[in-house]
């Protein structure tokens, strides 16, 4: 999976509320997923929903509360030119991730 800064325009298709620990599958795919308390969401395996799957995961305003973004078994997470990473925190209200599996 990679991931893209904030200026990314995805063509959201639809919105997921999430308030606990959370682990996506294709159905998220276009999808801005909400998060509104701390948790950490888990993206899907790369392999099971192939190339071109894409969501917005948004951390809601919460206080002192950090929303954790999890690989999906062995997958990596691409931030920047750092290909390897396992998971990212959204640590500022209104922070997102774009995710583009690839």
């Amino acid at each position: 999976m990679t991931t893209k800064p904030p200026v990314s325009m995805l063509a959201l298709a639809g919105f997921q509320s999430v308030s606990t620990n959370t682990t996506l599958d294709v159905s998220a795919q276009n999808q801005l997923i909400n998060v509104t308390s701390a948790a950490t969401i888990t993206l899907p395996s790369a392999a099971a929903v192939g190339a071109g799957w894409t969501c917005r995961i948004r951390r809601e305003s919460l206080t002192n509360q950090n929303v954790t973004v999890s690989r999906a078994g062995s997958d990596t997470i691409a931030v920047g030119s750092n290909n390897a990473e396992t998971a990212i925190i959204l640590a500022a209200d209104g922070g997102y991730v774009d995710v583009i599996s690839t």
